[in-house]
Protein backbone atom coordinates (compact mmCIF):
# COMPACT_ATOMS: atom_id res chain seq x y z
CA UNK A 1 0.00 0.00 0.00
CA UNK A 2 1.37 3.43 -0.93
CA UNK A 3 0.57 6.35 1.35
CA UNK A 4 1.07 10.05 0.50
CA UNK A 5 1.97 12.20 3.50
CA UNK A 6 1.91 16.01 3.20
CA UNK A 7 5.28 17.33 4.44
CA UNK A 8 7.06 20.67 4.74
CA UNK A 9 10.43 19.46 3.40
CA UNK A 10 11.47 16.69 1.01
CA UNK A 11 13.38 14.65 3.60
CA UNK A 12 12.96 12.30 6.58
CA UNK A 13 13.31 15.16 9.10
CA UNK A 14 10.23 16.93 7.73
CA UNK A 15 7.23 18.09 9.69
CA UNK A 16 3.72 17.18 8.64
CA UNK A 17 2.24 19.94 6.51
CA UNK A 18 -1.13 20.86 8.00
CA UNK A 19 -2.55 21.83 4.58
CA UNK A 20 -3.20 19.11 2.02
CA UNK A 21 -3.83 21.26 -1.06
CA UNK A 22 -1.10 23.76 -0.27
CA UNK A 23 1.44 21.24 1.01
CA UNK A 24 4.88 21.97 -0.42
CA UNK A 25 5.86 18.32 -0.75
CA UNK A 26 4.58 14.78 -0.38
CA UNK A 27 6.32 11.77 1.02
CA UNK A 28 5.12 8.61 -0.73
CA UNK A 29 5.71 5.67 1.56
CA UNK A 30 5.03 1.95 1.58
CA UNK A 31 4.76 0.88 5.24
CA UNK A 32 6.28 -2.51 4.40
CA UNK A 33 9.54 -0.80 3.43
CA UNK A 34 11.66 1.90 5.03
CA UNK A 35 12.50 3.96 1.97
CA UNK A 36 10.14 6.88 1.26
CA UNK A 37 10.14 8.92 -1.95
CA UNK A 38 9.57 12.66 -2.01
CA UNK A 39 7.69 14.73 -4.58
CA UNK A 40 7.16 18.48 -4.95
CA UNK A 41 3.50 19.47 -5.07
CA UNK A 42 3.02 21.24 -8.42
CA UNK A 43 -0.29 22.75 -7.26
CA UNK A 44 0.59 24.35 -3.93
CA UNK A 45 0.79 27.91 -5.29
CA UNK A 46 -2.29 27.86 -7.51
CA UNK A 47 -4.63 30.81 -7.06
CA UNK A 48 -7.67 28.52 -7.05
CA UNK A 49 -8.32 24.81 -6.99
CA UNK A 50 -5.12 23.77 -5.22
CA UNK A 51 -6.89 21.01 -3.31
CA UNK A 52 -8.55 19.53 -6.38
CA UNK A 53 -5.34 19.55 -8.39
CA UNK A 54 -3.32 18.19 -5.49
CA UNK A 55 -5.80 15.33 -5.06
CA UNK A 56 -5.44 14.48 -8.74
CA UNK A 57 -1.65 14.68 -8.43
CA UNK A 58 -1.39 12.23 -5.52
CA UNK A 59 -3.83 9.85 -7.17
CA UNK A 60 -1.63 9.87 -10.29
CA UNK A 61 1.25 8.78 -8.03
CA UNK A 62 -0.75 5.61 -7.34
CA UNK A 63 -1.31 6.14 -3.63
CA UNK A 64 -4.02 4.29 -1.76
CA UNK A 65 -4.30 6.63 1.25
CA UNK A 66 -3.37 10.23 2.08
CA UNK A 67 -2.35 11.84 5.39
CA UNK A 68 -2.29 15.60 6.14
CA UNK A 69 -3.29 17.98 8.89
CA UNK A 70 -6.57 18.86 7.17
CA UNK A 71 -8.39 18.48 3.86
CA UNK A 72 -10.65 20.92 2.09
CA UNK A 73 -14.12 19.63 1.18
CA UNK A 74 -13.49 19.48 -2.57
CA UNK A 75 -10.18 17.62 -2.21
CA UNK A 76 -11.77 15.22 0.30
CA UNK A 77 -14.59 14.54 -2.17
CA UNK A 78 -12.16 13.76 -5.04
CA UNK A 79 -10.23 11.36 -2.80
CA UNK A 80 -13.46 9.75 -1.55
CA UNK A 81 -14.72 9.24 -5.10
CA UNK A 82 -11.40 7.53 -5.93
CA UNK A 83 -11.77 5.27 -2.85
CA UNK A 84 -8.60 6.78 -1.40
CA UNK A 85 -9.03 7.36 2.35
CA UNK A 86 -7.97 10.75 3.71
CA UNK A 87 -6.54 10.76 7.23
CA UNK A 88 -6.40 14.06 9.10
CA UNK A 89 -4.00 14.16 12.03
CA UNK A 90 -2.34 16.62 14.38
CA UNK A 91 0.80 14.48 14.55
CA UNK A 92 3.71 16.86 13.93
CA UNK A 93 6.61 15.03 12.29
CA UNK A 94 6.96 12.61 9.41
CA UNK A 95 8.59 10.05 11.71
CA UNK A 96 5.73 10.27 14.21
CA UNK A 97 3.13 9.99 11.42
CA UNK A 98 4.83 6.82 10.18
CA UNK A 99 4.91 5.39 13.70
CA UNK A 100 1.27 6.34 14.31
CA UNK A 101 0.30 4.59 11.06
CA UNK A 102 2.18 1.44 12.02
CA UNK A 103 0.53 1.38 15.45
CA UNK A 104 -2.97 1.99 14.06
CA UNK A 105 -3.33 5.33 15.85
CA UNK A 106 -4.31 7.27 12.71
CA UNK A 107 -8.02 7.01 11.90
CA UNK A 108 -9.90 8.12 8.77
CA UNK A 109 -12.02 11.19 9.38
CA UNK A 110 -11.68 13.39 6.31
Amino acid sequence: MLIAIAVTQPNRDADLDPRFGRARHFCVWDPTTTTPSFFDNPSNERQQGAGLHTASFVLELGVEAVIAGEFGPKAAQVLKEANCPAYATTTRTLASVMEAWRSGAIQADA
